[in-house]
């Protein structure tokens, strides 16, 4: 339960589906970030917080 699914109040199980997926992607490209040293959660929190590290681990590189 990485994204708090079970509090999730979709209801409709073609959009529920369509949530997995993305999630699964996401887990998938914070599992190949670089930086092994960070826990998944943590690296969540700072894709959250800093639009550099999101860019970083959406488009694999150091630079915006």
């Amino acid at each position: 339960m990485t994204f708090r699914e079970d509090e999730s109040r979709t209801r409709d199980r073609h959009l529920w589906e369509i949530f997995a997926w993305l999630c699964r992607f996401v887990l998938g490209l914070l599992k190949q970030h670089p930086n092994t040293r960070t826990s998944l959660a943590m690296k969540r929190r700072q894709a959250g917080w800093c639009l550099s590290f999101l860019s970083e681990v959406l488009f694999n590189s150091t630079t915006w």
